[in-house]
């Protein structure tokens, strides 16, 4: 049996603005489900590997329609915990010309924020499993998810399984009393392979290299050589790097770094976003599919996670829905905007 690919997150509630209306001049808004680690489990589902999501929701028709709806798309759902309490949300406005898209989070004492490490049936949650996925927002949302998410790391290195981590800095969600760069050094120590947005990683290990508008293999290289001089324990290094015209038009570049030698991506652009949310999501999930599928193509890997990102672009919701055969073709320039016949 394929090892499994094991998330560990919030999953949530988004309501997002229609038509390019801003929230005041809404009266209804769309409804749909994400959270960065579920959204990674649901597009590595879409590109066949076996997924497993842990999390704590409502005992409710909210709780019970989101897990129903990682169902749908083959995530394995049995070890959410389910109690009494509420879902975190989030309400996004989207973005239209030269404004911005905007975030407002609603996510204290959620059930995922109380969750605790000794709440979790260990041996059931890490059955079959190879990899472990979570992020930066797992301890930034309060004390509790802090500890508990570290205690999951932990547990995964036990285990020997491997540990990827998203850096995802929120700065809206820090706010229970210490900040990221306090938190997450203890995560880094245990972390097999690191995905980071190029500012994220400025940011936390404090590094004073100017950006480049078109950022080339050098570049990166000095980013990943940074991090490992301060965490050498890790192995691989994913960096992205965007450059937004618009709030309908972005570019995206990533790079690879195994520890000896860097693998860049093409420059992709594209001129029409429909949602930008999850695409960060969408490039880990490439990343550990390549990973998975290709160990030993690491340019195959870092394109196939570029690809992934971009496509997702072109879907509405914080899930990406295209499958690995889509993401192949993208890359191989069979699949572009004529009709598929």
């Amino acid at each position: 049996m394929e090892s499994i690919v094991l998330g560990f997150g919030e999953l949530l509630l988004r309501l997002s603005t229609q038509g390019n209306k801003l929230l005041v001049q809404s009266d209804s808004l769309a409804m749909h489900y994400g959270g960065a680690e579920a959204n990674v489990c649901v597009s590595l589902s879409n590109f066949g590997i076996p997924t497993r999501y842990i999390t704590k929701l409502p005992n409710n028709p909210i709780g019970i329609g989101g897990i129903l709806n990682l169902n749908k798309y083959g995530v394995d759902t049995s070890s959410i915990l389910l109690g009494e309490g509420r879902i975190g949300s989030y309400f996004l406005e989207q973005g239209a010309g030269d404004r911005g898209a905007s975030v407002i989070y609603d996510r204290n004492d959620s059930l995922y924020s109380n969750l605790t490490a000794e709440e979790i049936n260990w041996d059931a949650a890490f059955d079959g499993v190879g990899t472990l996925v979570l992020s930066g927002i797992c301890p930034a949302v309060s004390a509790t998810g802090a500890k508990t998410s570290l205690a999951v790391i932990k547990e995964a290195k036990k285990r020997n399984i491997q540990v990827v981590f998203d850096l995802n800095i929120r700065e809206k969600l820090w706010k229970w009393g210490k900040e990221a760069s306090e938190v997450l050094p203890d995560f880094l120590h245990h972390v097999d392979v690191l995905v980071g947005n190029e500012m994220h990683i400025k940011q936390l290990f404090k590094l004073i290299i100017p950006t480049e508008d078109e950022p080339e293999a050098w570049y990166y290289n000095k980013l990943a050589t940074e991090i490992l001089a301060q965490f050498p324990t890790i192995k691989k290094i994913a960096i992205t790097s965007r450059r937004t015209y618009s709030a309908t038009s972005t570019g995206f570049r990533a790079a690879f770094y195994d520890g000896k030698d860097i693998f860049l991506s093409k420059r992709l652009v594209s001129p029409q976003v429909v949602d930008r949310v999850g695409s960060g999501d969408a490039f880990t999930a490439g990343l550990i599919y390549g990973l998975l599928a290709f160990p030993n193509h690491l340019q195959k890997v870092i394109d196939f996670g570029s690809a992934s990102a971009f496509l997702k672009h072109s879907i509405v919701g914080d899930f990406n829905q295209v499958s690995a055969q889509t993401v192949e073709s993208f890359i191989n320039n069979q699949e572009q905007t004529a009709l598929s016949r």
